[in-house]
């Protein structure tokens, strides 16, 4: 079911209508009426047919000059809304985009120091958009993150805007800092104030390489709650680290020292659905995107603004055939004759 509302025409540049009294001054008495002159005037014959070509383009110099106003004044239908119902998720991309997510990924070859080869934030970027391409129905929004969050991209079911906002993440170089705690915020603010409709996501592709403080632990505990969002990790491990521990491996003090192991251990906390995939090479990304291409679908209200048609073509013929019929009679005019 599609509802959609449409307004009144608007004009982006109304103050320039305060133009359009001007369109009288071709009906105002000329000064040149006075130029020919006659014998006697008595014997001019009234020709009825010249007074009504002359109405006519005085007609047409009047609707010549307002079109051109109008049109200058850029006429406009306002935005429509439509809402339609689908099935899919709300979904949040959280990305890294700290200097971290610049070097190597993967297990480290032959050579202790290859530095050389994809890079992790092309990974993620690559990741991304092919879980876009397979979750067509849902809505997306991507922020970026670093020293700050970035909100990229809102809510949206457009994959044009969503594939060029995912290929635009790795096109500049990254900041030294990692804060994914205001990261986290940024992306829970996402559903502030949306109604719920089930299966609201965040998936955080990240390296970890943070700390969370307390306070930051307890924020977004609350806004996972209040939101009900859950959390899906993309780990992207780096070549030397020592990744996240196995789901048999017993729970170690040294885990806290650790960023990416101590990250695991809060996500574990929270008290919404949290699930972690540890992308260590190319198998391990494509069992990631099967498995979150399984997140259920539920069905969502998606209301799409549609931009105004823009009016300005209409004044503009209209102005175009009034100036093309004056532009015809001033040249098959004959000039007033000129008594001595």
């Amino acid at each position: 079911m599609i509802a959609s509302t449409i307004s009144l025409i608007f004009f982006e540049h109304a103050a320039l209508l305060w133009l359009l009294p001007l369109a009288f001054l071709p009906w105002l008495p000329s000064a040149r009426r006075g130029q020919a002159s006659y014998a006697a005037l008595r014997w001019v014959a009234r020709d009825r047919s010249s007074r009504w070509l002359e109405r006519l383009l005085r007609t047409c110099a009047s609707l010549g000059f307002g079109a051109l106003v109008i049109a200058l004044a850029a006429p406009r239908l306002p935005e429509s809304a439509s809402e339609t119902v689908v099935r899919g998720a709300e979904i949040v991309v959280l990305l890294d985009r700290s200097l971290s997510m610049d070097q190597p990924f993967g297990k480290p070859s032959n050579a202790v120091l290859d530095l050389h080869g994809t890079t992790k934030a092309q990974v993620a970027q690559r990741l991304l958009a092919l879980f876009a391409r397979e979750r067509a129905s849902d809505l997306f929004g991507l922020v970026l993150f670093s020293t700050l969050p970035l909100p990229v991209l809102p809510f949206t079911n457009n994959q044009d805007a969503i594939q060029a906002a995912i290929g635009a993440t790795a096109t500049s170089r990254a900041l030294a800092d990692t804060d994914v705690g205001l990261g986290l915020l940024a992306a829970a603010r996402y559903f502030d104030g949306r109604p719920y409709s089930g299966s609201r996501v965040i998936v955080l592709i990240s390296d970890g390489g943070a700390q969370l403080d307390p306070v930051a632990r307890e924020r977004i505990t609350d806004a996972f709650v209040r939101n009900r969002i859950s959390l899906y990790w993309m780990y992207i491990r780096s070549r030397f680290g020592p990744g996240l521990p196995a789901a048999n491996e017993p729970e170690s003090p040294a885990d806290d020292a650790i960023p990416e192991r101590a990250l695991h251990r809060f996500f574990l906390s929270l008290k919404t659905p949290y699930r972690v995939y540890q992308a260590e090479d190319a198998e391990a990304l494509q069992h990631a995107i099967d498995d979150l291409s399984r997140v259920e679908s539920t069905p969502l209200q998606l209301r799409t603004l549609h931009p105004g048609a823009d009016l300005r073509r209409s004044p503009l013929a209209v102005a175009l055939a009034a100036i093309g019929l004056l532009a015809c009679a001033s040249l098959w005019t004959i000039r007033p004759w000129q008594g001595s």
